[in-house]
């Protein structure tokens, strides 16, 4: 497990490939082809929605990065050059902040785009997952968003030196400064990877069971809101309040938020069914 994945030069500049860059760009293109694919079963022009997704990401890369500096402050960028709260090279993304920014501008694309924003969502919804999954093998690999200390060896991952989980435990005293390897902790990432994959397949085969615009879109916030409470528990988050991480308490109300989402569209019989071709 290492955080580059190609280092090289190149016209006398250093070129460094980081392995949460190469699976952003890989998470990105896998989203993009199920995009497409399900744009065409719910009658929507694949252009358009490709053109969403664009500017959505955008705005997801802005919010996850914003969301993590006000997150990690006074860790990262306290009394540090403010140029670093752009230094994306770095890392440093939470993917709460993404998906809200990512709405936010997607909104008004679909807006200016004329398309319906309900079914839009319910296109992405599988293709969010999908991406994210990429993205945490990408976690997994850079070392970031590591688990909490683990004592079964099946499962238990152990860092190299250099690397976050190896430096966090240092400071903390887990380990001696001449440790090669970070103490054994849970690979959270992969539980999320096995999470995602899974929220996507099954939102993928509930498209044509609960077809009313915005239900697969509340139904993915809940699932996943649910699969982050739990993951949270085996993660390493030392900032609790009342027990809990900020990353819960977030999901505690992107949960209520889809149970609503779900509900309203129910009720809602102006909200037409959309007619879903076969694949």
């Amino acid at each position: 497990m290492k955080e580059i994945f190609l280092e090289f030069d190149l016209f006398g500049s250093q070129i460094i490939l980081r392995w949460f860059q190469v699976m952003a760009a890989s998470g990105f293109l896998a989203a993009l082809f199920l995009l497409k694919k399900r744009a065409k079963i719910y009658g929507q022009d694949p252009d358009k929605i490709e053109t969403t997704l664009f500017y959505s990401m955008i705005g997801a890369i802005i919010g996850a990065r914003a969301l993590f500096v006000v997150r990690y402050w006074d860790e990262n960028f306290a009394n540090r050059p403010f140029s670093k709260i752009f230094a994306f090279q770095e890392g440093g993304l939470v993917f709460q902040g993404g998906l809200i920014g990512g709405l936010i501008i997607a909104y008004f694309i679909c807006k200016r785009n004329k398309i319906n924003f309900l079914t839009a969502l319910d296109i992405a919804a599988p293709c969010i997952a999908l991406a994210h999954a990429f993205g945490r093998i990408g976690c997994f690999l850079n070392g970031c968003c590591f688990g909490g200390r683990c004592s079964v060896d099946a499962i238990a991952v152990q860092y190299p030196k250099g690397s976050f989980p190896w430096t966090d435990h240092l400071k903390r005293g887990f380990i001696e400064p001449q440790a090669e390897l970070s103490a054994a902790v849970h690979p959270a990432p992969l539980y999320s990877v096995f999470a995602l994959v899974g929220v996507c397949l099954l939102l993928c085969y509930l498209s044509k069971k609960l077809a009313k615009p915005g239900m697969i879109f509340g139904l993915y916030f809940c699932v996943y809101s649910l699969w982050r409470i739990i993951v949270e528990f085996f993660r390493d988050d030392q900032d609790l309040t009342a027990g809990l991480s900020l990353a819960q308490y977030i999901a505690i109300g992107t949960f209520l938020l889809g149970c609503v989402i779900i509900v309203l569209c129910r009720r809602n019989r102006e909200l037409d069914f959309p007619q879903l071709e076969k694949e």
